[in-house]
């Protein structure tokens, strides 16, 4: 998670992030870090912000959809489409649980 929060992570270590993220997708060691994933959310840097609403939808969980509902409403008033359609994803994988 360290990683995943310092901006100075280069590319190949944030490829490496979501590699793990995915092969774990869903899974109780996933589900432990959405209060982390959930603080990323608010980093300074719009790439965190962006990879954690993104494995906030990993996590099939219904505890991380406040963290993205939040997430919406602030990129709504600051006009982020991008992390807007991340959030939209996300939200969409858990909306079936």
């Amino acid at each position: 998670m360290s990683l995943l929060g310092n901006v100075g992570s280069v590319l190949s270590t944030r490829i490496g992030i979501g590699v793990v993220f995915e092969e774990f997708a869903g899974s109780e060691i996933i589900k432990t870090l959405i209060p982390e994933l959930g603080e990323l959310t608010h980093h300074k840097d719009s790439r965190i912000r962006a990879d954690a609403f993104h494995y906030l939808g990993m996590t099939a969980d219904k505890s991380a959809i406040p963290f993205l509902e939040a997430g919406k409403k602030e990129t709504t008033n600051t006009n982020n489409e991008e992390i807007s359609e991340i959030i939209d994803d996300s939200l969409e994988e858990l909306a079936g649980l």
